[in-house]
């Protein structure tokens, strides 16, 4: 399962980056069901796609496009 949502952050804070493109985790992020780790949602979804797996754990995920 996919979770959907937007990260904003102040500017005191560390900006969090997509391990897949490497950019900053601004807008349009995915959370992986069951392990949490985020993306931007394009990314992850062309990953999925292929490998059907977490791009940082490899645990098994739950597609719902």
């Amino acid at each position: 399962k996919i979770k959907r949502g937007k990260h904003r952050t102040s500017i005191n804070h560390v900006i969090p980056t997509c391990s897949i493109c490497l950019e900053y985790l601004l807008e349009n992020i995915d959370a992986l069901d069951p392990c949490g780790h985020v993306f931007h949602s394009e990314c992850v979804k062309i990953h999925i796609e292929r490998k059907k797996t977490c791009p940082n754990c490899r645990k098994q995920v739950i597609i719902l496009f």
